[in-house]
Order: structure tokens, then sequence, then C-alpha cells
């Protein structure tokens, strides 16, 4: 497979823990974590962009959610969660250990990154 083909896929939420595992190995692993991360990166910027990017996935999310009840499917959990929780959800358990396991390749960065998951996780948990 293309180096190309490795890092869309690599975008899937479904490899999501391969490629975490994955963020200090290779350097094309090194190249499929970062844009891994840059798919996800808007819950790791400051609350000005994390919540407008967290109400417009909540509101994909209720779309979904409302296409499985047109078919007679209960919904997965995640797609009817509030947008306080789904974000609490997506920066403590996906966005934070990500970048702890990106803080090797990008320090700086990861430190900042991490401040203002932090920061998001408090406004979220405020707003419950």
């Amino acid at each position: 497979m293309s180096l190309v083909q490795d890092i869309i896929l690599g975008t899937d939420m479904a490899v999501h823990k391969a490629s975490l595992a994955g963020a200090a190995g290779n350097h094309r692993q090194r190249l499929i974590s970062v844009v891994q991360f840059a798919d996800v990166a808007n819950a790791a910027k400051p609350l000005a962009i994390c919540k407008p990017w967290g109400g417009r996935i909540n509101g994909e999310f209720s779309s979904e959610a409302a296409l499985w009840l047109a078919l007679g499917v209960p919904p997965p959990a995640h797609l009817t969660s509030s947008v306080q929780a789904a974000q609490i959800g997506f920066i403590t358990n996906i966005v934070q250990p990500m970048l702890k396991e990106m803080a090797e390749l990008v320090p700086h960065t990861a430190a900042l990154a991490l401040a203002d998951c932090a920061a998001n996780v408090q406004y979220y948990q405020a707003q419950q």
C-alpha cells in the first residue's frame, strides 16, 4: 500500500489504537500518527476553536442517529450523547492519550495542546 493510502486509512478511528501504539515507531508510522492527530486536533485547541467544532460534530452525530432510528435500529451511545459528554469522552479517551504518545515527537506543541485539552474538559464538565 502507498504511504498516502496508509495515511488516509490511518485517520479511521477503527485503527486508532494501532496508530497510537505506533506513534513512536518508524518514520512511516509517525507520519500516519501526525496526520491522524491533525484530523482530531480541534479538541486540543483553545475553547473558541474547540467549542464550535464540538457543536458541529454533535450535529453530525444527531443526524446519523436519526438515520439509525429511521431504519429501526438503536443508534450507538456516542451518537446520542450531549455535546458536553461527547467532548469530555473524546478529549479524555482519544485526544489526550494521543498527545501524550506524540509528546516525544513534538514536546512543546503537545504541552500547549494538553493544557488546552484540560481547560476544555474543565469547561464542558462545568456545563453538565
